[in-house]
């Protein structure tokens, strides 16, 4: 009896003892369950912004006028009037300093006279002669006529006189001279009608014509020496130096004004040569943006590249761009120091987030984005990225504009990790 008892005895001790080592074993199973349970991590999460993103670079440069013009005289002489003063805002073709125009005036003048009477002569040539001309030719010659007899009759009687002792030889010589003038004057009035009746030959037209012709021409280059002794702009700007005064002897050569035209302006930009392959791939499509020191508080100027240097400076390593810019205000001045900003490229209308939302995963750059489903759980998106540029990132494809992206607390997340949301960390 008493081995039986002893045998049950320690049989309940061992179904004791199990029963306890059972216990203990589930106890030490669950808290290592509640040990390998991670908790949630807390992140911070926003919807994507939709908007327009460029990528720019900024750089210093200076103005400068579209053209610098000194104005010269085409007519020698002395300024008479000078209507302009440095500073003064000028427009085309006015006018800016007269010189003298009496002699030019007496110049044009004859000039006139002369081709108005070569231009007669060669109507009249061509015309032929009308008969009261002919006429009145012909009578000439009757007179010429008379006057010849008449001469020849002085002349011989002097001869004779002379002969007789009774006549000085300066009074014969006299009366044989008129005799000789009177008898020329019967041969030219004779030619003339023998002109008149055969008319002008076709050469002798095209000789009357040819020279006035080259008469009216001496008269427009009169005309056009008189027109230039007014100067005029020959474009709008602003007088930049005046070199001149009143009563100055001027020649063709002399400077006389300077001016410049100040709209567009242009700025002269240097660029690092790492840029240039970049610019130069999109240089028909480049914009800027100006910014004046000297109009800190005003909205930039707007402008287009209209030139890209086609060396590189090997000293500076640098390549300049030359950037037009419209002034119709006239606030820009040649000079001026401005920041340049340069749009390299430019997205509109596309998801932007947050950089710090990108990270790398498997060699990807990915995003994370919340899922719901048992519990809250990040979820990881591989992206395809644009322009980067202040902090925000374009997402060309990947994720859509409804998913909340992950900003914060994302270092380390992995796909399906669970996450609490927070409104800031």
């Amino acid at each position: 009896m008493i081995k039986r008892a002893t045998v049950t005895l320690i049989v309940f001790g061992i179904v004791i003892t199990g029963l306890a080592g059972l216990q203990v074993f589930r106890r030490v199973t669950d808290s290592r369950d509640l040990r390998v349970e991670r908790v949630p991590t807390p992140v911070v999460a926003r919807l994507p912004e939709q908007g327009s993103i460029e990528d720019t670079l900024i750089y210093p440069g200076n103005l400068l006028p579209e053209r610098t013009i000194t104005i010269i005289s085409r007519v020698a002489g002395r300024v008479e009037d000078l209507f302009v003063n440095e500073g003064d805002r000028i427009e085309s073709n006015q006018v800016l300093l007269s010189i003298e125009k009496d002699v030019v005036r007496l110049q044009k003048d004859q000039a006139r006279a002369v081709y108005t009477a070569a231009d007669a002569r060669y109507r009249q040539s061509k015309r032929g002669v009308r008969q009261n001309e002919l006429t009145n030719a012909r009578a000439l010659v009757e007179q010429a006529e008379k006057d010849v007899e008449i001469a020849y009759t002085n002349y011989d009687r002097a001869k004779r006189l002379l002969e007789a002792g009774s006549l000085s030889r300066v009074q014969y010589e006299e009366a044989e001279s008129r005799y000789r003038n009177a008898r020329t004057q019967l041969e030219n009035a004779g030619r003339s009608v023998q002109m008149m009746e055969e008319g002008a030959t076709e050469e002798e037209i095209e000789m009357a014509r040819a020279n006035a012709d080259a008469m009216w021409a001496q008269y427009e280059l009169a005309q056009l020496q008189f027109e230039n002794s007014e100067v005029e702009a020959p474009l709008s700007g602003i007088v930049a130096k005046v070199m001149i005064q009143e009563g100055n002897m001027v020649g063709t050569s002399t400077p006389l004004i300077v001016i410049v035209q100040d709209d567009p302006m242009y700025a002269e930009v240097p660029v690092p040569e790492k840029y240039y392959g970049r610019i130069l791939e999109t240089e028909d499509t480049i914009e800027a943006r100006i910014y004046p020191a000297a109009y800190p508080d005003r909205k930039p100027f707007y402008g287009t590249v209209t030139n890209i240097a086609p060396v590189i400076d090997s000293r500076s390593r640098t390549f300049t761009l030359e950037v037009a810019v419209g002034n119709p205000e006239l606030l820009l001045r040649p000079g001026m120091y401005v920041n340049v900003e340069i749009i390299i490229n430019r997205s509109d209308n596309v998801l932007l987030v947050p950089e710090s939302s990108i990270v790398f995963r498997d060699d990807q750059q990915v995003v994370f984005v919340l899922q719901e489903g048992e519990s809250l759980h990040a979820e990881k998106k591989p992206v395809l990225l644009g322009i980067r540029k202040n902090g925000l990132a374009e997402v060309k494809s990947g994720i859509r504009s409804t998913d909340q992206v992950i900003i914060k607390g994302n270092a380390f997340l992995e796909d399906g990790q669970k996450v609490d949301l927070f409104t800031e960390l």
